[in-house]
């Protein structure tokens, strides 16, 4: 397990602090993700799939979806030059095919603003 640099943008310090909140609420089994009742209650229902598009559009936009975050995500490392089996490993693709499918620019090695970012 790794922390990223910035603990705003940590996806493992996110998730430790929202196994924390879960827990401090009761939820000690159940799945993960929940939505909320009203008054911002936790329930034990799973967030749904549209619940989560909303969710994202919500924060980036509405020409965004659930799924764009794994595309930005699989694209965001074929630009750092992140073999394709480690990204198979953390994304669940069974092909390279897909790796490539899911990478939102013709050519990753190009140079590009994110990578004079550092992302």
């Amino acid at each position: 397990m790794f922390f990223a640099p910035d603990r705003r943008t940590c996806p493992v310090r996110a998730g430790k602090e929202w196994l924390e909140l879960l827990q401090a609420h009761g939820h000690s089994t159940g799945p993960l993700f929940v939505s909320f009742r009203r008054a911002q209650r936790l329930s034990t229902r799973r967030l749904n799939t549209d619940s989560l598009n909303l969710l994202v559009q919500h924060y980036l936009g509405r020409k965004f979806t659930a799924h764009s975050l794994r595309a930005s995500f699989v694209t965001i490392a074929k630009l750092k030059g992140v073999d394709d089996s480690k990204i198979m490993n953390q994304t669940k693709h069974k092909t390279t095919a897909m790796i490539r499918r899911y990478t939102r620019i013709d050519n990753v090695r190009q140079p590009n603003a994110a990578q004079e970012n550092g992302l």
